[in-house]
C-alpha cells in the first residue's frame, strides 16, 4: 500500500511541475499537426500534383485532340496522347477512393469523377470516322472546357487553341 501511495504522490508532483505539463502540450501539439498534415495537407499536395498532370496533358496533345484523325490513320503519337489521357482518367478515379475527411482545397467527388470522364472521352476522341471529325473536334472542345471549369483551371489565353 506503500508504494501505491508513494506512485501517487510522485505523479501528483509530476503533472504538477510546469516543464512536464509543458512537455505535454508540446507532444499534443506535435501529434495534432502530424495529424493534420497526413489527413489533409498530403491528399491537397496530391491532389495540386494530380491537377496539373492534368492541365499539362492538355497543353500538350491539344494540337492531337482538336485534330482527331480518321480511325484509319493511327499514329504512335495519337495512340500516347489518347494513352496519357486514359491513364490520367484512371489516376483521378483512384483519388476519388482515397479523398481525405478534410477536403478543404479539394474537388468533390462528384467534380472528379466528370473530369475523369471527360478525360476518357478526350482518350476516345483521338480518332473517329471521316464523316464525324468536325462533331468530335466540338464535343473534345466542350470535354476539355468542361474539365478546366471542374478543376477550375486558370484560363490564361492562347495555350491550346490551336
Amino acid at each position: 500500500m506503500e508504494t501505491v501511495e508513494y506512485v501517487l504522490v510522485w505523479v501528483k508532483g509530476l503533472v504538477s511541475n510546469e516543464s512536464f505539463a509543458t512537455i505535454i502540450c508540446g507532444v499534443l501539439v506535435f501529434v495534432f499537426c502530424e495529424y493534420i498534415k497526413e489527413i489533409w495537407l498530403r491528399p491537397l499536395q496530391d491532389y495540386g500534383k494530380l491537377k496539373s498532370k492534368i492541365v499539362f496533358t492538355l497543353v500538350k496533345y491539344a494540337n492531337l485532340y482538336k485534330n482527331p484523325c480518321k480511325k484509319g490513320e493511327r499514329t504512335n503519337n495519337r495512340e500516347i496522347a489518347a494513352q496519357h489521357f486514359r491513364t490520367l482518367a484512371g489516376e483521378t478515379a483512384a483519388f476519388i477512393e482515397v479523398l481525405p475527411l478534410i477536403k478543404i482545397g479539394i474537388a468533390k467527388k462528384g467534380t472528379l469523377y466528370k473530369v475523369s470522364t471527360r478525360l476518357i472521352g478526350l482518350s476516345n476522341g483521338m480518332f473517329c470516322k471521316e464523316v464525324e471529325i468536325g462533331t468530335v473536334t466540338k464535343r473534345n472542345d466542350e470535354y476539355r472546357n468542361e474539365i478546366r471549369s471542374l478543376l477550375k483551371i486558370y484560363e490564361y489565353g492562347g495555350e491550346d487553341t490551336q
